[in-house]
């Protein structure tokens, strides 16, 4: 039906379409009824409905929700392959799939766009010196060494992920001074060093600040009310 509304002769529709099931994996359930899917079927089976009619533009919602980790590799490397040729929207919350496929983002909260631009735009705004380490050992001697790093000029250390930590390093301190004495205050303590990365390429760190951004903004605005608009917002809530 899809193929006979794109209007593509059945001698094309056909064996394009068994050439897009295989692609995804589906040939085998052709005979099934799409209510019987699994998610990461119809993701997939929507993947291919979208490709039917080679549209030069695609606008693809969560393409990678629900898939196993092979499903969701050949979907990742099908965005990548079809970018060449064409224009690819993708809406996700995985941003992963964002940092290895796209190359510009648009960042909404609240229904607002807060950002628009390239991938290299979003994180040099959010270029800061900050690092991640992630540390073997008891959270008792993780809290120590937090407690031993505050007392060093230049260096903050905060939980971030299980078994990491996020290395701040404030403004006019030297980052690689501040490395050097983290991993000597490691050294010294009973935990062990299992990894070193920064911050600065991550992604969902410059999303998180972007959205911290947008509302500390939010917050600023209502602040600076005046008492004639205050009185004004809330007749309009009231209405």
């Amino acid at each position: 039906l899809l193929g006979k509304l794109c209007r593509i002769p059945r001698q094309i529709r056909k064996p394009r379409l068994t050439s897009l099931l295989r692609a995804v994996g589906l040939l085998s359930a052709t005979d099934r009824r799409i209510q019987t899917f699994s998610t990461g079927m119809r993701t997939r089976l929507g993947i291919a409905a979208s490709l039917l009619a080679d549209p030069p533009l695609l606008i693809w919602d969560e393409p990678t929700a629900g898939l196993d980790p092979a499903a969701r590799r050949f979907t990742l490397d099908l965005i990548r392959d079809l970018a060449k040729s064409r224009t690819i929207v993708v809406a996700t919350h995985i941003l992963s799939d964002i940092d290895q496929t796209c190359d510009h983002v648009g960042v909404m909260h609240e229904g607002r766009m807060i950002f628009s631009g390239s991938m290299h735009e979003m994180k040099q705004r959010m270029r800061r010196d900050d690092f991640c380490m992630e540390l073997d050992g008891d959270c008792e001697d993780i809290r120590q060494l937090a407690e031993k790093a505050a007392k060093v000029r230049g260096i903050e250390i905060m939980p971030h992920e299980q078994n990491t930590v996020l290395v701040k390093v404030t403004e006019g301190s030297s980052r690689a001074g501040v490395i050097a004495e983290v991993l000597q205050l490691v050294d010294q303590s009973n935990l062990t060093l299992q990894g070193i990365r920064s911050t600065q390429n991550e992604t969902e760190f410059a999303y998180l600040q972007l959205l911290q951004q947008d509302s500390d903004h939010g917050f600023r605005r209502f602040d600076l009310q005046s008492p004639l608009q205050e009185h004004a917002a809330a007749s309009d809530i009231r209405v």
